[in-house]
């Protein structure tokens, strides 16, 4: 019985403790207050759920923001003030727009250091944004524990195209959240009949991108191909002798790279 107890009590003490902050917004609207305080409540549930997180009562903040006067904290934790927080690490968010259109702005930033751990966004409407909280609470706890690795996410249609990043195959569509290195790469999808798809993504740290690819048909196909108007003369007999039928027009013949034009 004391090893269990020890072995919990070692993983409360290992547990980050994260605040999260209200959230902010330069603009004077009646909604802002109320989404001030409803993003981040609507973030602390599951981010409380993810392994290893701890999440600060958000009254202790609340206090201690309202005491020190930080209404205008903004992108940088001053030295003098992070010790304060009883955390390890701060959420802090800004939004702007309305309950329909929304974009929000996520940053976790080490209250030792102000060192920016990971940066996020969203853009949606209210009710799509908070239904995506979950998925921003696993981000923001992978930015916590230091996994600086990127998640990509590619769907193409028609499926079961190869992707490359940098040159390397990473295997076919639909590919799943593959973890990524920070940084800008190069991503292209190649499949059969198909025009090779080529683009460059830039990957955060601990956000997932997601690409969604409308594959186009490949028109230049091998073989030979006919085209060409004009018309077809009828059978017609002159002193005996028959002539005709005859054409007259463009006749082309089209390879894979050439196009051949004759007229006849």
């Amino acid at each position: 019985m004391i090893f269990p107890l020890f072995a919990g009590l070692c993983s409360v003490v290992q547990a980050a403790r994260v605040g999260i902050l209200d959230f902010r917004s330069d603009a004077a609207k009646p909604t802002q207050s109320f989404l001030s305080q409803t993003l981040p409540n609507a973030l602390a549930e599951p981010l409380t759920s993810q392994t290893g997180i701890t999440v600060v009562e958000r009254s202790q903040l609340s206090r201690l923001v309202e005491e020190k006067g930080l209404e205008s904290l903004s992108e940088k934790v001053p030295d003098s003030l992070r010790t304060l927080f009883p955390a390890d690490d701060l959420v802090m968010g800004e939004f702007a727009g309305s309950l329909d259109s929304l974009v929000l702005q996520v940053r976790v930033v080490e209250c030792a250091t102000g060192t920016v751990k990971g940066a996020f966004s969203r853009k949606g409407s209210l009710q799509e944004i908070l239904s995506g909280m979950p998925g921003l609470a696993t981000q923001i706890a992978l930015a916590v524990r230091g996994d600086s690795s990127g998640r990509l996410s590619v769907s193409s249609r028609p499926s079961g195209a190869n992707v490359f990043l940098d040159g390397t195959i990473l295997g076919r569509t639909p590919l799943v959240d593959q973890r990524i290195p920070p940084g800008r790469h190069a991503l292209s999808l190649e499949l059969d009949h198909f025009q090779t798809w080529t683009d460059s993504v830039i990957i955060e740290p601990s956000a997932t991108i997601g690409r969604k690819v409308e594959l186009a048909e490949d028109d230049d196909r091998s073989g030979i191909w006919f085209g060409g108007g004009g018309q077809i003369n009828g059978l017609t007999r002159d002193l005996g002798d028959a002539a005709g039928p005859s054409y007259s027009g463009f006749l082309s013949i089209v390879g894979r790279a050439q196009r051949f034009g004759v007229e006849i």
